[in-house]
């Protein structure tokens, strides 16, 4: 929650503390022990985070997930339909005790993983961009960097932008 130096040094912090547990836990026993081990900082300051974290089999294309408040995440499946993904809980430093519920995904030739931040959904406050809109702008490209330069284009920045701006599309080739 923020911005600025403050923002990103409490990013950088939640960034370090997961990954130094995502790699021998699954999502959700990973974003519980984050919690744990940021719910002092976090309360002390005021502060929550919103993040997605999931992990990719690559052999078997299957995502595991956790959506922490994050909400802006979506599969764009080969034949056009949107897939929400909604496993979760809430944002980090959000006093609620509910456990993080992971989900999971199989991804086929031609899917999409799409994930953006709230600084693409808020571009255009005039009309607000949800998942289907999103969708429907990348809907026709066949590689992942084309998506990513359309949904940036979409900002239609002419200036520094007003939030951050994170776009990440993971494409599901048909070789291995």
């Amino acid at each position: 929650m923020g911005k600025g130096m403050p923002a990103a040094l409490l990013m950088a912090t939640v960034r370090a503390t997961l990954r130094a547990v995502a790699f021998q836990n699954q999502p959700a026993d990973a974003m519980k022990l984050v919690r744990q081990v940021m719910a002092a900082d976090l309360e002390r300051t005021g502060s929550f985070v919103t993040l997605f974290h999931a992990r990719l089999d690559v052999a078997s294309r299957r995502l595991s997930y956790v959506d922490a408040g994050h909400g802006h995440v979506f599969v764009l499946r080969e034949n056009g339909a949107v897939e929400e993904m909604r496993q979760g809980g809430p944002p980090l430093g959000v006093p609620i005790k509910e456990e993080y519920q992971e989900g999971a995904v199989a991804l086929h030739p031609g899917d999409s993983l799409v994930i953006y931040s709230d600084g693409l959904a808020d571009v255009r406050p005039e009309a607000p961009l949800d998942r289907r809109a999103v969708a429907r702008h990348v809907g026709r490209e066949k590689t992942a960097s084309a998506m990513v330069e359309r949904l940036v284009a979409l900002a239609a920045l002419t200036g520094p932008p007003p939030d951050d701006l994170t776009v990440l599309v993971l494409r599901c080739s048909s070789n291995h």
